[in-house]
């Protein structure tokens, strides 16, 4: 079965973390047999615009093989215009399913991972084609208002004219339901590595040793949670908050924290690959997440996968996996300082490997991948 994968985030030199569960999903459907390609346009940001890079984002096209998958990519500077971002995007995948066919025949199946724009492209060139597409819906934007009516106009239609659609939680279902997407839709979650995030028996630490991963944005809240440990810090000195991640919030949580007496507590460590996290998570004594919204929440599967426990604000998304032998699920902030103060005096035991084998079974790629394939054969795929 030959399949187009259409991102709308993807892992760029520049930008190695965007849509990275997405590649990870391209490859183990290339590790299970299908035939599959991806066609990426990047929608350089106006904002970060350069001279210097002004003549290497506009319009260059190029492609690789990267573990026998064939991706064709093209950079462009983005528009704040929806209207034009939708013909760029149609007009380029044009190019490349045009090529792709003369050189490998018609593929199977395109399948779009975010809704804007690919999902409006696929629905164009499925009828132009005649072949089928299915959009894999992740994005927060259903809760944080940037998507306009007209916006939401447009991706209802191209769910609704969708083969299927695939939410990432019930929470993201319910919410597509609700603003009128009458197309049928499958829950299946995201890949998690099993094998990156795994238990690993660390020395037990003398300090309270917490973790946040997240980008640095304000939906994310990272600067109400330095302020309830500030709180914390009042009660209980030694804890040490490492943040892994970048974004615009940056300079401002790190003068919050230089202005507050926190900089023995809190480490900002960057952006950080897959195994440097699986061994921050498995020397920290807690995942911390206090997002707004999460539609499935990554970072703390696999945290869970690695048997490291989790206090989650509720944010949607998680209620689909955690559970009271994982995670806590609290409401506000100051429920946060709770738990830790109690734990401190009286730690909650976990089975580690039973957590870590909750999440292999669930959401390892071949889990992942049979959902998919058991859903494609419903659909006579």
């Amino acid at each position: 079965m030959k399949i187009i994968f259409l991102p709308s985030e993807y892992p760029t030199d520049d930008n190695k973390l965007a849509g990275v569960f997405i590649k990870d999903q391209v490859n183990a459907f290339k590790k299970n047999g299908f035939k599959v390609s991806v066609f990426y346009n990047y929608f350089y940001s106006l904002r970060r615009i350069r001279l210097i890079t002004f003549f290497k984002f506009f319009f260059k096209n190029f492609s690789f093989k990267n573990k026998g998958i064939k991706h064709y990519y093209t950079f462009l500077y983005s528009t704040f215009f929806d209207g034009i971002k939708l013909q760029f995007d149609l007009y380029l995948t044009n190019l490349k399913l045009k090529n792709y066919i003369t050189e490998n025949g018609k593929p199977d199946l395109l399948i779009c991972h975010f809704s804007f724009p690919v999902s409006n492209t696929a629905m164009i060139l499925s009828k132009k084609y005649n072949i089928p597409y299915i959009v894999v819906e992740h994005s927060t934007g259903y809760f944080t208002n940037i998507f306009s009516k007209s916006k939401i106009k447009i991706i209802k239609k191209s769910l609704n004219n969708a083969l299927f659609v695939v939410a990432v939680s019930k929470f993201l279902k319910k919410k597509l339901l609700n603003i009128g997407v009458k197309n049928k839709i499958q829950v299946i979650g995201n890949i998690i590595d099993s094998k990156i995030f795994k238990f690993k028996k660390e020395k037990k630490n003398n300090f309270l040793k917490l973790l946040i991963i997240c980008e640095l944005v304000e939906k994310k809240r990272v600067i109400k949670l330095l302020a309830s440990l500030k709180e914390l810090k009042k009660e209980i000195k030694d804890f040490q908050l490492t943040i892994v991640g970048d974004g615009p919030e940056k300079n401002k949580l790190l003068s919050y924290v230089k202005k507050n007496g926190l900089k023995k507590n809190i480490i900002f460590s960057g952006v950080l690959n897959k195994y440097k996290i699986a061994k921050l998570m498995n020397k920290s004594d807690y995942l911390l997440s206090v997002s707004s919204v999460e539609t499935f929440g990554i970072t703390i599967a696999e945290a869970i996968s690695c048997g490291l426990p989790c206090i989650i604000i509720d944010s949607g998304g998680p209620q689909d996996y955690i559970n009271q032998e994982n995670s806590y699920l609290v409401n506000n902030f100051s429920d946060i300082n709770k738990i830790l103060k109690k734990n401190i005096k009286n730690p909650k035991k976990f089975n580690k490997k039973k957590m870590h084998l909750y999440i292999k079974k669930r959401f390892c790629p071949n889990e992942i991948v049979k959902l998919y394939s058991k859903t494609f054969k419903k659909y006579s795929l």
